[in-house]
């Protein structure tokens, strides 16, 4: 004969003279009732953070880099957005997706929201330029509406 575990008391029993409800035995029926009126909502499993994705580990570093203002507007904001210059959408999974070369400071509304993710294929490469910038000459003050009128005035 084989035996199976109580999922209340933990003991084993002869399988045949256990309650089986769904894929849960018991040793008898009270066991199973007082399960139901002791039962505990199941704790849902933190999610384990994948480092190539938690932008949150970085997302103090991009606004520090940033100064703590627009890149776009120059503004120092409470509402301020960390950007991804290629979107998720674009390159899933990518290790590089997270990292501070693809990342930039923006206000949410309207710089991030309208102006930025308006076209895109306008200010990609602008805000590319504005971290070349941040990274290799430090520059934390260049916006992206001053390279904007400097491409207009060229142009």
């Amino acid at each position: 004969m084989s035996k199976r575990k109580c999922a209340y008391c933990g003991d084993y029993f002869d399988r045949e003279s256990m309650e089986i409800r769904g894929l849960s035995a018991f040793c008898s029926n009270a066991h199973f009732l007082a399960s139901i009126n002791t039962a505990k909502p199941k704790q849902k499993k933190p999610k384990q953070s994948n480092p190539h994705n938690d932008l949150s580990a970085v997302r103090d570093k991009i606004l520090a880099l940033d100064n703590y203002r627009c890149r776009y507007c120059g503004k120092a904001s409470n509402n301020l957005a960390v950007h991804h210059i290629y979107y998720r959408s674009e390159a899933k999974n990518e290790p590089w997706l997270n990292q501070q070369h693809n990342l930039i400071t923006l206000c949410n509304y309207p710089c991030h929201l309208d102006i930025i993710h308006g076209n895109k294929k306008l200010y990609q490469p602008l805000c590319l330029q504005i971290v070349w910038l941040r990274t290799f000459n430090n520059d934390r003050y260049t916006t992206i509406h001053k390279l904007e009128r400097l491409t207009d005035d060229i142009r």
